[in-house]
Formats: structure tokens, C-alpha cells, sequence
């Protein structure tokens, strides 16, 4: 919870929307903030209502609805064209305080009014502004549209590097003395201009060129712990496990005491390298130094099962995981599936609901497990409204849990609602792309209760 500011829009943003959660630290400048808030655009597992990716969209939409409303009483169309005229020296001055305040959603207001591509940019300043604009509308949820900005203001850094005779030539030092922050700020925003195309790159699993425009981040700045994870991860989703063992312990080298940094790098050893006996080193150092972090003992418990299959050693990190956090919410998820498996159904049902109700990144065979749970303690009723509420909600998706739905329609067959069980295998058929087995089962089930 600690990996985004305290914006106003932010607030309607789930957790489960961003990328992986990083310290931000209060050192870093206004702009550090863009840099904590970019959205995971990978495809999504399967969740409480509909898939990540639309929930995203649909929040945003709220946003972005709300902000224009309040952009539009605030300012006029003539004053919306006059901003659209206005130099990028200008709209710079204009945007940093509400930049100082956090107020992005009018930092995103004011540069779309000013941004145009056919616009012709060509100074150092453009380039900062760029970046600027970038960040925002990665914030908004416009990736693709962040990237098309984000590599014009990388294209121009290095052209005007170039024209200039190099980043350190007497030209450039002279360019950068105009600024008003100089060469430190025009470098910062050069950092986060591939930082955050690095960013956008990596949430969409497309390591290549994530490495690309992170290596060069790096290059400006690394220091930056949550670019030099993304840079090592990438590096190892690409079969290049020496690069990021070297970026993990040059990080460690830096941060030796953090928690959350040594659990990933747990993580590597597990997931690349396949040394589990490293890997439980790394956790177990992570949680001395910080035995409070849930999430670091979430990945222990959940390495415990998997890697030493200890079920009871893996349930007791996960009951730790909910003392440190009560509303960590896969923890909830994975201790009720290990109760469900034990029989232990109350139990199981007070923590798969949990995490139902809280978290819309729950699986559909949570459901079922759910369900399942209730009809063991006798109360159908209840089983049909955990159903009910996955299904309503999934119908004709293309990410729909097909086996969520088979399991509704054999409880209203036991109910004897035979014609309510028909109306679910035919929403099994409208899925798209539906695999042809499942096709098949769902027609076979249909004429038997039609």
C-alpha cells in the first residue's frame, strides 16, 4: 500500500491494478511519483468480475470522466486553445506547481490541450515536457499512447545530444545552464522518459525492448531500485540469468537491509536459477529483518508448499501473512484452499469469502472451493449466491472460467432446476474463443437437460 502517492484520483485506483509494489522514497523529486504508478497491462488471470484489463478501463473511465467535468468548469475553450499556443518553456512554468501539489490529473488536463503530434519539437524543453505528458498518460491508462509520446522525447534527447556534439559537450552544458533546474533536471526527466517506456514494456511482457529502454534508465541512474528490478526481471523472463544475478546484487550491494528487495531476489533463485536452498536463505533473511511484511512471508508460505510441499510449515507463514496484514487478501485465498483440501470447511469458507469479496483477482476454482465448502456445511443457498456471482458477471467473456460454470449447472441440477442449469451451459457457449472439448461437453450436457 505503500508503492503510490496520495492523489485524489489515485484513490479510486485498486492496488491490485499497479505493477508490483516498491518503496517510494520521500528523497526523490515530484516526478518520482509518476514513476510508482504504472499500470499492468498483462493479460489478467482470472478474477472476481471481469478481467483486470476491463476493470482498469472501467475506473479510468471514471477518472478521466470526473477530471474533464471539473477541467471543463474551470476553464474555457478560449482559455484551452490559448494553452494549446503556449511554448513548452511555458507550459512548463505553468504545470510545476500543480506537478509540487500532485495534482496530476490537471498536470494531464493541461498538457492534452497542449499536446499535438503534428507539432514540431525541437528543444531540450519539449523534450522534458514530452516526458511529462508521457508519465501522465501512462498514469491515465493510455499506454500505447504514453509509448508513441515517450519515444518522441527519447528520439529527441538523443537527436539534440547529437546536433549539439554529445551529452558532455560545451554545447549541451550551455543548454542545460538554461534550465531552470539545469542539468540535473533535464537528466532526471531524460531517466524517467525510459524508465517508464521501460515500465510499459515490461507490463506487457515484451522483455525485449523492456531491457532496451531500462538498461538505458540504468545508465542515467542506477540507483533506482524499482528500474533495476524490473531490468533483472527482464533479464531473467529472457534466459539471461548472469545479467540479473549481477543487476540483484549490485541492488543488494546498495540496499543490504531491504526486506522486500531480498524476498524477490528469493524469488529469482527459485524461479530462474532453480536453487531452492538459496532461495530460502534469501526469504528467511528477508523476514528477520522485517518479520511484519506479509507479503514476504505470502511467498515463503506459498515456496514452502510448493518447493518442500509442507503444508503445515506453508499454512503457518500464511496465518503470519494475515497477523501482519488482516487485508492482504491472497493470503486469505491460499490458507482457504489448504483448509478446503484438509476439510476444514468453516474455516475455508471465511477465508475464501474474504477474499472474494475484497479482491478481484481470485480465480474462479476459489469459487468453486467456496461453493463447494457451503454444500459440504449443507447450505446451497449460499453456494448459488457464490456462483451467481462470479457468473453474472463473467458471462461471454473470453477469460471466463469454464469449469465455475459446470459446477453451477450440476448444483441446480441437484436443486431440480433443470431449466436454470440449461440457461448457464448456454452462456458456457457463448464464451469466446471456447476450446472445442469444452464446446462439446457443454452440448452434451444441454440436450441432456433441454
Amino acid at each position: 500500500h505503500n508503492m503510490f502517492p496520495c492523489t485524489k484520483f489515485l484513490s479510486k485506483i485498486k492496488p491490485s491494478h499497479f505493477a508490483c509494489p516498491l518503496k517510494t522514497s520521500t528523497k526523490k523529486s515530484h516526478f518520482q511519483s509518476f514513476l510508482h504508478t504504472s499500470i499492468s497491462v498483462s493479460k489478467p488471470s482470472w478474477c472476481r468480475h471481469y478481467s483486470t484489463q476491463k476493470q482498469i478501463k472501467y475506473d479510468l473511465d471514471l477518472i478521466n470522466e470526473e477530471t474533464e467535468k471539473g477541467m471543463q468548469k474551470e476553464f474555457s475553450p478560449a482559455f484551452e486553445k490559448e494553452i494549446s499556443q503556449l511554448s513548452a518553456g511555458e507550459i512548463y512554468e505553468q504545470i510545476l506547481p500543480m506537478l509540487n501539489e500532485q495534482n496530476f490529473n490537471k498536470v494531464y488536463y493541461w498538457l492534452r490541450h497542449w499536446y499535438n503530434p503534428k507539432r514540431e519539437f525541437n528543444t531540450i524543453e519539449d523534450a522534458m515536457v514530452l516526458t511529462t505528458f508521457g508519465m501522465a498518460l501512462n498514469i491515465f491508462g493510455f499506454g500505447e499512447e504514453a509509448k508513441k509520446v515517450l519515444k518522441k522525447s527519447v528520439y529527441l534527447y538523443q537527436q539534440i545530444y547529437e546536433e549539439n556534439g554529445g551529452d558532455d559537450s560545451k554545447e549541451m552544458k550551455e543548454i542545460f545552464n538554461a534550465l531552470p533546474d539545469g542539468e540535473r533536471g533535464a537528466r532526471s526527466m531524460e531517466f524517467y522518459a525510459y524508465g517508464t517506456l521501460g515500465q510499459l514494456y515490461f507490463s506487457s511482457k515484451e522483455y525485449d525492448s523492456a531491457i532496451v529502454y531500462l538498461r538505458s534508465a540504468c545508465d542515467l541512474n542506477n540507483t533506482e531500485e524499482q528500474i533495476m528490478s524490473m531490468l533483472a526481471i527482464a533479464y531473467s523472463n529472457t534466459n539471461q540469468a548472469p545479467r540479473a544475478a549481477k543487476v540483484f546484487d549490485d541492488l543488494l550491494e546498495q540496499n543490504p537491509e531491504d526486506d522486500a528487495l531480498i524476498s524477490r531476489v528469493g524469488s529469482f533463485y527459485q524461479t530462474s536459477l532453480k536453487d531452492n536452498a538459496k532461495a530460502e536463505e534469501f526469504y528467511k533473511k528477508a523476514i528477520s529483518i522485517n518479520s511484519n511484511n506479509a507479503h514476504n512471508r505470502y511467498v515463503y508460505g506459498i515456496f514452502l508448499i510448493n518447493a518442500k510441499n509442507d503444508v503445515e510449515a506453508c499454512a503457518k507463514e500464511l496465518k503470519e501473512s494475515i497477523n501482519a496484514n488482516a487485508r492482504f487478501w491472497p493470503a486469505h485465498t491460499a490458507l482457504g484452499e489448504i483448509q478446503y483440501n484438509k476439510g476444514n470447511y468453516t474455516d475455508a469458507v471465511q477465508l475464501l469469502q474474504n477474499a472474494i469479496q475484497n479482491d478481484r483477482n481470485v480465480e474462479g476454482k476459489h469459487f468453486i472451493m467456496a461453493a463447494r465448502s457451503f454444500m459440504n456445511l449443507g447450505d446451497n443457498k449460499r453456494a448459488e449466491e457464490i456462483f451467481g456471482e462470479y457468473i453474472k458477471n463473467a458471462k461471454g467473456s473470453q477469460y471466463a472460467d469454464p469449469n465455475v460454470f459446470f459446477e453451477y449447472a450440476d448444483l441446480l441440477k441437484q436443486m431440480d432446476r433443470a431449466r436454470s442449469a440449461a440457461q448457464v451451459y448456454k452462456a458456457i457457449l457463448s464464451f469466446v474463443e471456447l476450446p472445442q472439448d469444452v464446446k462439446e461437453k457443454a452440448e452434451k450436457l444441454l440436450k441432456g437437460v433441454e
